[in-house]
């Protein structure tokens, strides 16, 4: 199996930024991104199994994040209640 080359990991993942947002995720195109990055579309491909995994690891972030702030304002509000009754 072939080493990744971690250098191309920040274009990569700065290209499909924006071709996420300029295009949306239906037309969003890997090819494109990888052009944007300088790279070619097998070395995208080696890091990622396709579109839906290249775009979630761009939202991944910000989806724990998310849930982290839903299980504590559950808590919140389980509190809240216990507090109430």
């Amino acid at each position: 199996m072939a080493n990744k080359n971690h250098k191309l990991d920040k274009p990569i993942i700065e290209a499909a930024k924006i071709e996420f947002l300029k295009n949306g995720f239906q037309t969003a195109s890997i090819s494109n991104i990888a052009k944007k990055a300088g790279v070619t579309t097998g070395a995208i491909y080696t890091r990622y199994k396709g579109k839906d995994e290249l775009f979630y690891s761009l939202i991944e972030e910000f989806l724990k994040a998310l849930n982290m702030e839903r299980k504590e304002n559950e808590n919140s509000y389980k509190e809240y209640s216990i507090d109430k009754s």
